[in-house]
C-alpha cells in the first residue's frame, strides 16, 4: 500500500511485505515446502479465460465464465486457514464453499458425456485451440488439486474445495472432448 511505497522511497525497509518466502495474506515466513502458495496456483486456472475466448458454443462459454468466478471463491477458501487461531468465525463462514457448485459441475459433466461417443482409446490433447486450452487448464487443475489435498487433510481448507477441483478437472476433460467434436 501507500505506507510500503513511502517506506521504499525513504529507504526504510517495510515492516511487512510479500517478498520472497512470504505469505501474501498473513505476511508470515513460510516453510519452503508449505503447500499454500502452490495451492493458490489455482489462479493459474485462469487459462480458462483463453479457452473461453475460443469457445464457439455459447453455453460452453457461459459455463467457463461461471467457473472462473468460482475459482475466485476457491482462492479465498484456500487463503483463509480454518484451523488458525487468528481466523474469526465470520471469516470462516464467509469463505464456505457451497456443495451446489459441485452438483452443478456434475450435471454439466453428465450432459457432455451423454452427447459424446463412449471412449474406446486413449485421447491426446488436440481438437483445436479451445480443446487444447481446456486440456491445459485440466492439467493445471490437477496440480492445484494435489496441492490442496494436504490443506484439506489438515483441516485448513474446506473439503468441498478439494472435491470441486477434482470435479472441475473432470468437467474440463469432458468439455475438451465436446469442443473437439
Amino acid at each position: 500500500g501507500a505506507a510500503a511505497v513511502a517506506a521504499r522511497l525513504s529507504g526504510e525497509p517495510p515492516r511487512r511485505g510479500t517478498g520472497p518466502g512470504r505469505d501474501a495474506v498473513r505476511t508470515r515466513r513460510l516453510l519452503v515446502r508449505d503447500p499454500k502458495p502452490f495451492a493458490r496456483g489455482a489462479r493459474r486456472l485462469q487459462l480458462i479465460r483463453r479457452a473461453a475466448r475460443g469457445a464457439a458454443r455459447r453455453h460452453v462459454l457461459a459455463r467457463l465464465l461461471e467457473i472462473q468466478s468460482r475459482l475466485l471463491d476457491v482462492g479465498s477458501a484456500v487463503a483463509t486457514p480454518l484451523q488458525s487461531s487468528s481466523t474469526a468465525e465470520w471469516k470462516a463462514r464467509r469463505v464456505e464453499f457451497a456443495e451446489t457448485h459441485i452438483t452443478r459441475l456434475e450435471g454439466w459433466i453428465d450432459e457432455y458425456d451423454e452427447s459424446l461417443p463412449p471412449l474406446t482409446t486413449f485421447i491426446l490433447p488436440s481438437g483445436g485451440k479451445t480443446a487444447v486450452h481446456l486440456h491445459q487448464a485440466r492439467t493445471v487443475c490437477r496440480r492445484a488439486e494435489r496441492r490442496v489435498v494436504p490443506l484439506v487433510r489438515d483441516g485448513d481448507c474446506d473439503q468441498a474445495v478439494g472435491r470441486y477441483l477434482n470435479r472441475l478437472s473432470d468437467f474440463l476433460y469432458a468439455a475438451a472432448r465436446y469442443a473437439a467434436q
